[in-house]
Parts: structure tokens; sequence; C-alpha cells
């Protein structure tokens, strides 16, 4: 089960990580290191993925909704 964290973890990787790796390296050096687990980072990252498209859709955001399918399409890339 993804927890709070995660799922501001996969915001944040779905958004501003995404174009600079270099702020996910400086926030988990603030952080104090990176606590996902491989296996509970990948359901997070498909379920925050699948909740952001839906959620869009159902609104009317397309912007959103498109960035919901990639990140439907970047989760599945994990296993």
């Amino acid at each position: 089960m993804a927890t709070r964290r995660h799922t501001d973890f996969c915001r944040l990787a779905a958004q501003q990580w995404r174009d600079d790796p270099r702020l996910e390296d400086a926030f988990f050096a603030g952080y104090g290191g990176d606590p996902r687990n491989p296996e509970q980072w990948r359901m997070a990252t498909v379920h925050e993925a699948i909740g952001t498209a839906v959620w869009a859709y159902q609104v009317g955001d397309e912007r959103f909704e498109r960035q919901g399918h990639r990140m439907v399409a970047e989760a599945l890339e994990l296993f």
C-alpha cells in the first residue's frame, strides 16, 4: 500500500524530478536518504499514475490526463 510520502514522491518524480534529476538527488540528500523500497515504489507509481489519469479524465483536464497516461507508461517500465 502506498504511503503519503510515496504519493508525494510519485508527484515529484512525475513532475519536478523528471526534468532535472539533480533535484531528486538534492531532495534525498536533504531528506536523509531514499526510503523507497523498489517493489513498493513500482506499485505506488502504478497506483498514482492510474489515479491521475482517471481523475483528470473525470474532471476534463486533458493536460493532466496526458500526464497520467505518461505516468502509466513510465510506471509499467519499472516491471
